[in-house]
């Protein structure tokens, strides 16, 4: 496949998959990203703590994978919690996801919501789809979550392709 028809093919999978969409059961948060090393990596990008709190807004301190497992990320108690839902090994993650309600004033009430991530292989590269569902309305969770996946993401692909951190900017004095 020549380079325009990848390029073409990106731009228009990413414009009608990178809109948040509502579906019957409340609203979703969608995103595919394509990433320029084997689903291997990106897989160990998502389930190793080491690697994933190098890009992630909160350290992942602790993921079992298997049904039931926990998952917690947090410094020095956990800011976000879940269990595992689904685990298919290297290419599917499917865990709930709740904020801890003391660093998260308003979404004390929202019930859990559920992140998915699934790879697929292209040769050299994959494709990483994250879908964030469960969301009963707009509530706190979803608006907090909203801001955060595209930043993390591209902290991600930015680490995995370049073995650098992304450089966040500093804020300018006042």
């Amino acid at each position: 496949m020549n380079f325009a028809i990848l390029a073409i093919l990106v731009a228009c999978t990413y414009a009608t998959f990178a809109e948040e969409v509502k579906s019957k059961e409340g609203p979703i948060f969608e995103r595919r990203i394509y990433i320029g090393v084997p689903a291997e990596k990106v897989w160990d990008a998502l389930t190793n703590p080491a690697t994933a709190s190098k890009y992630f807004l909160v350290p992942l301190q602790k993921l079992e994978l298997k049904s039931g497992g926990q998952v917690v990320y947090g410094r020095d108690k956990a800011m976000i919690e879940g269990k595992v839902v689904e685990v298919v090994q290297g290419s599917k993650l499917v865990h709930t996801f709740s904020f801890a309600p003391e660093g998260h004033p308003g979404s004390e009430a929202d019930p859990p919501s559920r992140v998915s991530y699934f790879i697929q292989p292209m040769g050299d590269m994959c494709v990483l789809e994250l879908r964030h569902d469960r969301f009963p309305s707009e509530n706190q969770t979803f608006h907090n979550i909203s801001g955060g996946w595209d930043v993390m993401l591209s902290a991600m692909k930015t680490l995995l392709e370049t073995g650098k951190l992304l450089p966040w900017p500093k804020p300018t004095p006042k």
